[in-house]
């Protein structure tokens, strides 16, 4: 071989040197062709709000400037422009522009807003196939949840409107702080960590996008981008009116210090690009001086929307006196009763009657009882209402994650054999028709069904596995990290999220003095429903007690002893309901049936606390001459100390949200008692005003604060303002034709 190429080498060489010299050649010719080919034929679209020619290369060029920013380089699919440094993200989107721009003109965009809408509603995000915790949503949910949140909300819409635009605008900025290669790499991580999860390559190919959306365009398409083009020119030429001025120097220097700026983050980031200022300006389509007028503009804009806000409010002198009256502190003593006693519904109300009836011997008395019944009465009557503590250190296994374990060609085999397929034609409808005489028939049918149900037919013959195999599960809970809890025995039952026998729990527990090694034993790997716990180093805490009020609302036991009086007396109450009520489930109409026992009226909160409030009163008066019988103590039985007042120091501003402050803390004497005061939200309470504290504080911070959201409503005003007047001279919206 080596000697054929020595023989021809001669003629390689002239071959090479003709081809290369022919390229050269074609390529050079064309880009001078290229370079003499006419530009596209400039024409006035119409007039701008100072009369002036709208042309469509100038305002081309400004969209296209605009459309991408420094922050789409994260975003591999998308164009980028490391000239910008964000004016359509932050200028008009995030400082809420955009958002006043689309309600003027949301019939325009609409078109092209809805379908964009729709793919929002429709789009699932990843899912591995065998895995489904491991999702595109879970990682969000752990590094951006709002991005979650504004995303079901998205789902849930019934249409597109203005309202909608402003989620859609906020998940396009989240999305940017969390590029889709960031989110494949923590999923290939994630993936990574399962040894016997097999890889998706799903996970390593697919646009992995929001929405599969990439670009400004995308999100919210090109009459937007338009839009916003001719709102920055007209607000240009309305800064220049109003005396500000950017030379094209200073954009140019401007242009140069974002670029500098941009290099900086990207050797930052290690990200392996490199790209000449010169270069981007030809990504662009520009040289530096029609990159200069363009950028002359937005500078215009952001001078005139920024220095108009930051206007707004300029000197503290007048707001200093005003500061230190609001910043004027009260030191008092709060008097008020836990979270249980604040009665913000009827079946709270309900729920402490039904409470102290049930645990007092006074329950007739029209305070806060002062007398309980022993355990024993209270066990015989209301066992939900007793419990026993224990602790534990609780493990536990989801068989669904323990079932991805199983080898695939076991579960070939199960699913091909006679009795794993009973299983499955009982389980899903769509395989009975199927011909399955052999197992090779089965096998068959099985790979002809599409993707997800074949899935959903894999997962349910693992899950069958793990019931045949209960040395994975053991193997799971060995493996798995035990937690610390607090168990309660009540009525005979253990809750514990994920438990569905609890009465078969608690009787495990119960079980324990009686016969300590079977009930261990069981203990070890308690079978409930989809998943398998272990408890281990279970310690009793407490004998029998009664359950405070705020523990029997926690664990639900009371909630269950409503429901029931409600399902009791709902024959003879359900007539008494509005007849849009009468035709719904009793489960809708709880509430109502509840106000309806108890008497409860929203506008009267001290009705709706009357026992809480006429104790209140008692306590008012005794504690004027130093009774402290009222007082909760450190140590006290909490059955008892769970109806007395809990006293709180606070110091409290004329600025803070205490509804306690506009009544009366600022207008008493020092050394006054405050009224008893009855709130819908934070129940009973009184107070002491020991002092007023007089404060001098700098009120910076407070003008800083409260500036940002007045800058935010005054640069909306003045978008609505310029943008009225554009309509006004009817100045053109869009582009009109595509590039």
């Amino acid at each position: 071989m080596l000697e054929f190429f020595r023989k021809y080498q001669r003629s390689f060489f002239f071959a090479i040197a003709i081809a290369v010299i022919a390229s050269f050649s074609f390529f050079g010719t064309s880009g001078a062709i290229s370079s003499m080919a006419p530009q596209e034929e400039d024409r006035v679209l119409g007039k701008a709000i100072d009369a002036s020619d709208v042309h469509f290369l100038e305002m081309q060029a400004l969209v296209r400037f605009i459309s991408a920013d420094r922050e789409d380089l994260a975003n591999r699919s998308a164009p980028f422009n490391l000239l910008n440094d964000g004016v359509l993200r932050r200028d008009l989107i995030g400082a809420g522009v955009a958002a006043v721009l689309v309600e003027e003109q949301f019939d325009l965009l609409k078109p092209e807003l809805e379908p964009k809408f729709q793919r929002m509603k429709s789009f699932k995000g990843y899912e591995h196939p065998e895995a489904p915790f491991l999702s595109s949503k879970g990682v969000w949910e752990r590094f951006i949840p709002a991005l979650n949140r504004e995303w079901s909300v998205v789902q849930s819409a019934e249409e597109m409107s203005p309202e909608l635009f402003t989620h859609a605008a906020r998940l396009y900025q989240l999305q940017s702080s969390f590029p889709s290669e960031w989110l494949r790499r923590v999923l290939l991580m994630q993936e990574q960590q399962y040894k016997w999860l097999p890889q998706d390559p799903r996970l390593r190919q697919d646009d992995l996008s929001l929405f599969g959306f990439h670009s400004a365009t995308d999100w919210f398409g090109k009459r937007f981008l338009d839009l916003m083009g001719h709102f920055i020119h007209n607000a240009a030429i309305e800064a220049e009116q109003k005396g500000i001025a950017v030379t094209l120097e200073e954009a140019k220097s401007d242009l140069r210090r974002i670029y500098a700026e941009s290099t900086t983050k990207i050797r930052a980031a290690k990200l392996p690009l490199q790209i000449t200022y010169k270069e981007q300006l030809q990504l662009l389509r520009m040289d530096e001086s029609e990159a200069a007028k363009v950028w002359r503009k937005v500078l215009l804009f952001r001078k005139y929307f920024r220095d108009t806000g930051e206007s707004a409010l300029m000197d503290r002198l007048p707001y200093s006196e005003f500061a230190n009256v609001a910043s004027e502190k009260a030191s008092v003593d709060v008097y008020q009763w836990g979270q249980a006693l604040k009665l913000r519904t009827a079946l709270d109300v309900l729920g402490l009657n039904t409470y102290i009836k049930a645990v007092s011997s006074d329950a007739s008395t029209k305070t806060l009882p002062r007398d309980f019944l022993s355990i024993e009465e209270v066990e015989k009557k209301t066992p939900e209402l007793v419990e026993i503590l224990y602790t534990a250190k609780v493990s536990a296994v989801d068989k669904r994650e323990v079932a991805l374990r199983a080898p695939l060609k076991e579960v070939w085999d199960f699913e091909i054999s006679d009795d794993g397929w009973k299983l499955l034609k009982k389980e899903f409808s769509f395989l009975q028709p199927l011909s399955a005489d052999t197992s090779e028939d089965r096998f068959q049918s099985v790979e002809s069904l599409d993707p997800n149900r074949r899935t959903k037919v894999d997962l349910f013959a693992r899950r069958c596995l793990v019931d045949k195999h209960p040395e994975w599960v053991k193997v799971a809970l060995d493996a798995a990290t035990g937690q610390e809890k607090q168990l309660v025995l009540s009525a005979g039952n253990i809750h514990l999220p994920h438990v569905e026998n609890s009465q078969r729990l608690g009787a495990l527990f119960k079980q324990i003095l009686s016969s300590p090694e079977d009930a261990l034993s069981a203990l070890q790997q308690f079978d409930s429903g989809e998943a398998v716990f272990r408890f281990e180093n279970i310690a009793k805490i407490s004998d029998r007690k009664i359950k405070t009020l705020e523990e029997a609302k926690n664990d639900d036991s009371l909630a269950l002893l409503t429901t029931r009086i409600v399902e009791k007396e709902y024959p003879s109450l359900k007539s008494k309901l509005p007849a849009d009520l009468q035709k719904k489930d009793l489960s809708e109409v709880k509430e109502d049936l509840a106000a309806l026992l108890v008497g409860f009226d929203r506008d009267t909160p001290e009705k709706n606390h009357s026992r809480v409030f006429a104790t209140a009163s008692e306590a008012w008066k005794d504690l004027q001459v130093m009774d402290s019988k009222w007082i909760r103590m450190e140590g006290e039985d909490p059955l008892l100390a769970q109806f007395k007042i809990e006293r709180i120091e606070k110091e409290i501003s004329r600025t803070s949200q205490e509804n306690w402050m506009t009544n009366e803390a600022f207008i008493l004497v020092p050394k006054k008692w405050s009224q008893v005061h009855v709130d819908p939200e934070e129940g009973v309470y009184f107070f002491y005003l020991k002092e007023k504290i007089a404060s001098d504080e700098p009120i910076l911070t407070q003008l800083s604060f409260g500036k940002e959201m007045l800058v935010a409503d005054v640069q909306s005003f003045l978008a609505k303002q310029l943008f009225g007047s554009m309509l006004e001279k009817k100045v053109p919206l869009q582009i009109e034709l595509e590039e």
